[in-house]
C-alpha cells in the first residue's frame, strides 16, 4: 500500500538484498533501475518470486540475479495483467526468470 497508481518507484544504484520476500505489484507503477543496465542489482536468495506483479505494470532497467526454486518476476491474472519488461536482465537457477 506505500504506492499509487501511477508512482515512479526508482531503484537506486548498487547492489540490493532481496531478503527472502515478494513485492507485490499490485498498483499500475513503474519500477526502475536508476543509471545503466547492471547499475542496479537485486540479489535475491529466496524460494518465493522477487516480484508478484497482479496488475499492470511496467519493470525497466533492472537487473536481477535470482538464486531458488521459484520464478524471480511471477505474473498473474492473465491477459489482463499486461506488464511490460524491458532493458532488464534476469538471471534465474533453479526455475524460470519469468513466469
Amino acid at each position: 500500500d506505500a504506492c499509487e497508481d501511477g508512482d515512479v518507484v526508482l531503484l537506486l544504484r548498487g547492489i540490493h538484498n532481496g531478503l527472502g520476500q515478494a513485492c507485490l505489484v499490485d498498483k499500475r507503477i513503474l519500477i526502475r533501475g536508476e543509471g545503466a543496465l547492471k547499475e542496479a542489482t537485486v540479489d535475491c536468495r529466496s524460494n518465493v518470486p522477487l516480484f508478484r506483479v497482479t496488475r499492470p505494470c511496467v519493470i525497466q532497467n533492472v537487473d536481477v540475479d535470482f538464486t531458488g526454486f521459484s520464478q524471480a518476476i511471477h505474473v498473474e491474472g492473465g491477459d489482463a495483467v499486461d506488464a511490460l519488461i524491458e532493458n532488464c536482465r534476469i538471471k534465474a537457477s533453479g526455475d524460470d526468470g519469468i513466469c
